[in-house]
């Protein structure tokens, strides 16, 4: 019933469907459901989302293997994306751009079918922008701070601005009375963000040492300075002091920290 089954096929990426999404399609024509033309509107815009993102990711030279539709969204398989931060964020960025194309082009039309399919496009598409993760907008945060800085503290620093903005939606969610779903969706995000942080914290054998205001200043000089920031010369090989450090560093007996521990 879950799992995903290969319905089609769009650019060479297959495109898988959980048989309970069609289940529930069914289900709601049978029923003459009004809010089954909506549903089936909103299935077709996530796809388009997704499609979004692979065509940005083939375009980069990455390898996309499935695109998944399930009761609880769509989601591209792209592989490679983690070593390349700044494509991370361009791929993120298509998905939105994408569903607020159709808002725009459906806005142009009068007819009440373009008008819903406008509302349902500029909610995802604005929606997904919001710099949360794992929405788009968290995503394509942690691209401009992972190629800035390093993969930990770029997931460290966008995890704690979702948990700044998932507090202040369960405020709005207790002062208008959906708080049960805010809460439900900040413990997802909260989760996720967690669940990431562990796996780059193994991946890469360090934990985050940047605040979230030094992440953000070192971003800012980054994208300002670009490569003269990032990428500091290479040493002098005959230099005195390239020589020097590489003499006491080789004749040093303990462990790389106690090293630097000294040189400080």
């Amino acid at each position: 019933m879950l799992t995903p089954r290969r319905c089609g096929r769009i650019n060479s990426v297959d495109i898988k469907v959980a048989p309970i999404v069609i289940i529930l399609l069914l289900a709601m024509v049978l029923m003459a459901a009004k809010s089954t033309v909506p549903i089936i509107i909103l299935l077709f815009s996530l796809l388009l989302h997704e499609i979004g993102h692979s065509l940005m990711a083939q375009a980069l030279g990455l390898r996309v293997k499935e695109i998944v539709i399930t009761p609880l969204g769509g989601m591209a398989s792209i592989e490679g994306l983690s070593n390349r931060p700044i494509d991370e964020a361009k791929v993120a960025a298509c998905g939105p751009l994408i569903n607020l194309v159709i808002a725009g082009i459906c806005a142009l039309i009068d007819s009440d079918l373009a008008y819903l399919v406008m509302l349902i496009n500029l909610g995802l598409g604005l929606g997904n922008l919001f710099p949360v993760f794992p929405l788009d907008g968290g995503r394509i945060i942690r691209g401009f701070f992972s190629a800035a800085t390093n993969p930990v503290d770029a997931i460290n620093s966008v995890g704690k601005i979702s948990n700044y903005l998932c507090l202040v939606l369960l405020l709005f969610g207790y002062r208008f009375d959906f708080l049960i779903l805010a809460l439900a969706i900040s413990v997802y995000c909260v989760v996720v963000q967690k669940k990431e942080l562990f796996i780059q914290v193994l991946a890469n054998g360090r934990s985050p040492s940047l605040s979230l205001s030094q992440t953000i200043s070192k971003t800012f000089r980054f994208f300002r300075d670009g490569d003269r920031y990032h990428t500091p010369p290479p040493p002098d090989p005959h230099s005195k002091e390239s020589n020097e450090a590489s003499g006491s560093l080789e004749d040093f007996g303990g462990s790389l920290e106690e090293y630097f521990e000294n040189k400080k």
